[in-house]
């Protein structure tokens, strides 16, 4: 009954954060061209909470080539679209109003797969696989291949012999909180 109550919380919290992200993102897209129209100071509030939703979406950071004319020379150099945040150069404008479309795409993404089924059993089978991805390893490279065929044979081991050892895991966890608690 405790695995439906994890499932039912992981389900909810996902649906409903990436929800509200979704939302949130919507919201800050529409300050953001009102700002591009009226410099209006209070929106540099808003910058943080930004540019910490475009990281949640693991937007990928890029930088932006620019040129300007400074009398009779030209300048040439690359901003961070992220620390340069907001802006009113357009080449950078266009790449923040870009990443407002990305993040919520991906926010509508994660919104879907929350209702899917699919998404829950790919999860579960995929437990190992997940989390190597989520540690950031280099999926290239023949050590993380062989770790992660390693994980899943172990998960995949695990759950099938789950349901057999069930009463005697139960009885293991119980005593082992008896002798540390």
């Amino acid at each position: 009954m405790i695995f439906v109550y994890l499932f039912l919380f992981a389900f909810i919290y996902k649906f409903v954060s990436n929800f509200i992200y979704m939302k949130q993102i919507q919201k800050y897209r529409t300050l953001h061209e009102k700002w591009l129209q009226k410099r209006d100071e209070k929106f540099y509030i808003y910058r943080n909470s930004i540019i910490n939703l475009f990281n949640k979406a693991h937007l990928q950071k890029t930088t932006v080539p620019v040129s300007q004319t400074q009398g009779n020379y030209q300048k040439r150099f690359k901003l961070d679209p992220y620390v340069n945040f907001p802006s009113n150069i357009t080449a950078v404008v266009k790449i923040h109003l870009a990443l407002y479309d990305l993040a919520e795409s991906v926010f509508y993404s994660r919104l879907k797969d929350a209702i899917s089924p699919l998404y829950w059993i790919d999860l579960i089978l995929f437990a190992p696989k997940k989390l190597l991805a989520h540690l950031n390893l280099n999926n290239e490279k023949n050590t993380t291949k062989l770790l992660n065929i390693l994980l899943t044979f172990i998960w995949w081991l695990a759950v099938a012999t789950f349901p057999f050892f069930k009463q005697d895991l139960k009885i293991m966890i119980i005593n082992l909180l008896e002798i540390y608690f």
